[in-house]
């Protein structure tokens, strides 16, 4: 079987989360008999610079869709399969193969989400307006596709609900890690008092909250974030206890998991974060709101869940596992033996060659 899985952003933005997963799932892939490849939107000779490709939202509805049936058109009949991460991109085509769309962000969505939670000079993008045109153009290409998969239940709800997509045609297939490559160290990482972030530092992600939690945590924080705001940058240089990492090669993450105590994760809008699936099998507990992988912790038990843009929660619930070593010890094994048993690459990557085996 032969597949082409197209992540539209591959090589603009190799090292986001979505770029990770492509590499993931097609190394796999390609290990167990589907020759996988991949391909991105830089691939597309256009007339459209990448800077225009990259730029947020506006690219989805107004230059997936061209690029998308330009390639498309192109390559698909050289393969059984095709596989896509953004419905925008099957907007404007009809398909004559199989067509399988992993849904790792819903712009509809997030414009319902953080049109509550963002300052009102946000609300001129995140409307009802924007939000009818963005919950169109996904809609065209949902209802293209044969088969959708999500991570998480509340997509799936999302989709039947405000799209109408038959329940039969969305499965649950979470992400996968490699258990192996990131695993727990040995060297008594509780007792080093080191809060990891990991992610662009964007008030969607909620590095705001985590910024403003900052001066009455009891241990340093380490973020590797880019695109921090002038305002909060500011506020991170008045700080003596936050260390940020701009930019970090893929191959020195899981050595900085292994040197964390806890990791935080206080978004507004996610998918299911690569990062925080890292985190927990390197054996680290998890703060984090419900959508900064809430669907993954149960709180209390591996973790706490924190509301939203809730900064003395997020203190507190951190400093307590500071404070109990045991019991951030116990959350953190307990993700371990989580991400071996349910999240682990070969489990996920098997769940998704048995759905192409169903379609061709």
């Amino acid at each position: 079987m032969k597949v082409a899985y197209f992540e539209e952003l591959l090589n603009l933005v190799p090292n986001g989360g979505m770029a990770v997963w492509a590499n993931r799932l097609t190394y796999y892939l390609n290990k167990n008999g589907i020759k996988a490849d991949k391909y991105s939107f830089s691939d597309v000779e256009s007339f459209i610079p990448d800077s225009i490709k990259k730029y947020p939202n506006f690219r989805e509805v107004f230059i997936y869709p061209y690029l998308g049936n330009k390639l498309l058109s192109k390559i698909e009949n050289n393969y059984d399969l095709i596989h896509l991460v953004s419905p925008h991109t099957l907007a404007l085509h009809r398909s004559k193969k199989p067509v399988v769309i992993t849904v790792q962000y819903l712009i509809s969505r997030q414009v319902l989400m953080l049109g509550k939670y963002l300052p009102s000079k946000y609300r001129l993008f995140f409307n009802p307006l924007s939000y009818n045109i963005f919950l169109k153009s996904e809609i065209m290409g949902m209802k293209k596709a044969d088969l959708i998969t999500v991570q998480r239940v509340d997509y799936k709800k999302y989709l039947m609900e405000k799209m109408n997509i038959p329940e039969e045609k969305i499965k649950i297939v979470k992400y996968g890690i490699d258990h192996n490559k990131f695993s727990p160290s040995n060297n008594g990482k509780y007792d080093e008092n080191i809060v990891l972030y990991v992610g662009r530092g964007s008030l969607p992600k909620g590095f705001d909250t985590l910024v403003k939690a900052a001066r009455n945590i009891k241990g340093k924080i380490i973020a590797v974030a880019s695109q921090i705001p002038s305002f909060l940058q500011q506020e991170i240089n008045e700080l003596d206890n936050f260390e940020v990492i701009p930019r970090i090669e893929q191959s020195e993450i899981p050595n900085l998991y292994k040197k964390a105590s806890i990791f935080v994760m206080p978004s507004l809008t996610e998918s299911s974060p690569l990062v925080t699936m890292e985190a927990m099998a390197c054996g680290l507990p998890v703060v984090c709101t419900r959508e900064g992988s809430g669907e993954h912790i149960d709180d209390g038990v591996n973790g706490f869940i924190i509301p939203f843009k809730a900064e003395n929660e997020l203190t507190e619930r951190v400093n307590y596992l500071l404070e109990n070593k045991n019991t951030a010890r116990e959350f953190g094994d307990y993700n371990r033996d989580k991400v071996e048993r349910e999240l682990n690459l070969n489990h996920i990557g098997s769940q998704f060659k048995e759905l192409y085996e169903t379609l061709v």
